[in-house]
């Protein structure tokens, strides 16, 4: 199955993105929207996840979490994924030192369960629309994402029901329960 271990947004970012969302829409912005319950922030693109990994990642999941507080991160700026030409519009910010720490964790003790784990630098977003025809990211209402929960999502491929996009289905949850760094 494929699988990331990601951040959901709290709701009232998602009320704000939404607002934002419906505002471009209005403006003309042409693009395919990401379906609300497919929003979230990824720590750690996984790819396919064998069975035998599923066992030993939710122990690492669940030590890990308990080693981390609830984060934040401001979204301060749109922007275009993975680059300025990128066909993605995200809501974007820099990540804090604790966000930061905690997706490196994550990321090291996948490697060390021998997961392949993505080497690009962490860029945390949410994605917001794919195949933006616009030539630049439009401004944003800025937010800040507020999550206390690690989740390991499943990515279901579109199907008869959901024929635009696939499905990002949690399969497993941790709370964040660390004291603050």
């Amino acid at each position: 199955m494929r699988c990331f271990l990601g951040l959901p947004p709290d709701s009232g970012l998602v009320t704000t993105l939404r607002q934002q969302v419906e505002r471009w829409q209005q403006a003309g912005l042409q693009a395919h929207w990401v379906p609300e319950r497919n929003w979230h922030l990824t720590l750690v693109f996984l790819g396919d996840l064998p069975p035998a990994a599923q066992a030993p990642l939710m122990a690492l999941c669940q030590q890990i979490c308990a080693q981390h507080p609830a984060q934040t991160l401001p979204i301060t700026r749109a922007g275009r994924f993975p680059n300025r030409q990128g066909r993605f519009l995200v809501a974007e910010g820099d990540a804090p030192p604790a966000l930061a720490a905690l997706r490196a964790q994550l990321a090291e003790g996948c490697r060390q369960l021998g997961l392949a784990v993505e080497t690009r630098p962490f860029r945390p977003h949410i994605t917001l629309a794919r195949d933006l025809a616009h030539a630049s990211a439009p401004d944003l209402v800025t937010g800040t994402l507020h999550a206390d929960t690690l989740i390991l999502y499943q990515s279901l491929p579109p199907s008869a029901a959901q024929p635009d996009a696939p499905v990002y289905q949690p399969v497993a949850h941790w709370p964040l329960t660390g004291d603050a760094l």
